[in-house]
């Protein structure tokens, strides 16, 4: 959400000079305005893409609609922040597409009413990249690998994890903790060794997971 003040204006400051993905769009997706980085990403001028229909242009380039599936939401809740990841088939000398994380938020004018929707994006494609590299390394070792934010969250695992999971794919298992999973009577205690660890800085041998599949 973004209130149509002092925010709006330095939302708009940042988007004429900043290296960032983001459009700003009318009530009716019109686009009113975009980054120099969008204008840069798919090498058409600014006045070119202004005006254009949201919808119509990402059908135009292949692109995801982030808005138009999410109206209702964003109509009936003018402050909720709407979290999206895209893929931008972009082909250059370089790369073959953009990793873009994307923000979508109501802009409100006076009395909260909406006045337009705002995408702020985050090129992730180098996070992207090395997390693929680091994936296919992992893939190659023998044994269980994962890692978890300090909350006890799986960020990622091999595919030995996801068997011992039992679930298709380490989406699956991303974004849960032990507790979430088929060896969740001994989640309490891996997390407190966990905890020990993270405190103590020093290794030790883990409560063991069980396995759900033999």
């Amino acid at each position: 959400m973004l209130n149509h003040n002092k925010e709006h204006d330095l939302f708009l400051k940042i988007m004429e000079v900043g290296h960032i993905p983001m459009f700003f769009l009318s009530p009716e997706l019109m686009i009113d305005k975009v980054s120099p980085y969008i204008s840069n990403l798919f090498n058409i001028p600014h006045e070119k893409i202004i005006d254009q229909y949201y919808p119509n242009f990402c059908e135009n380039y292949h692109l995801k609609d982030l808005v138009s599936p999410h109206l209702t939401t964003l109509k009936t809740c003018p402050k909720k922040v709407i979290e999206q990841a895209e893929i931008i088939p972009i082909k250059n000398d370089i790369l073959n597409s953009y990793h873009i994380h994307w923000q979508l938020f109501s802009v409100l004018g006076e009395g909260e009413k909406i006045i337009g929707y705002a995408l702020l994006g985050k090129d992730i494609t180098t996070i992207y990249e090395q997390q693929m590299y680091l994936e296919n390394i992992i893939s190659c070792l023998p044994g269980s690998i994962y890692w978890k934010d300090r909350q006890g969250v799986y960020l990622g695992c091999n595919e030995v994890v996801v068997r011992m999971a039992g679930v298709n794919s380490s989406a699956d298992i991303i974004g849960k903790t032990d507790f979430d999973l088929c060896w969740s009577n001994t989640a309490e205690g891996v997390t407190k060794d966990e905890q020990e660890i993270m405190n103590s800085g020093i290794a030790k041998e883990l409560t063991p997971l069980f396995c759900c599949i033999s």
